[in-house]
């Protein structure tokens, strides 16, 4: 079963994992339009365009994803924040499709 939607106290929570350790690559809102995205081959998943499963999300944290520039999260955040930030980059989806 799926959990429900973010707390006002985990959105902010996750927001702030989100910015620390995410926004770099995929930005922050999540669109991955950021100078340094330019140079990571495959670019670096728009959240903005797609929303991963919970589950995908969680896998691609702990165990990163091979031939991309995502690493493995799961010796650097603890499964609940790693948990919190699958939840936190579902809600950053865009169903808006009149992107460039």
């Amino acid at each position: 079963m799926l959990p429900g939607p973010l707390s006002a106290a985990e959105t902010e929570q996750a927001r702030g994992l989100y910015l620390k350790n995410c926004q770099s690559c995929h930005g922050p809102d999540g669109g991955g339009n950021v100078a340094s995205s330019t140079a990571v081959v495959p670019a670096p998943t728009s959240f903005r365009r797609v929303r991963p499963t919970l589950k995908y999300a969680e896998q691609v944290l702990a165990g990163g994803l091979p031939g991309t520039a995502m690493t493995p999260w799961k010796d650097k955040l603890s499964e609940t924040d790693r948990r919190l930030l699958a939840r936190y980059v579902r809600t950053l989806y865009a169903e808006d499709r009149s992107w460039p």
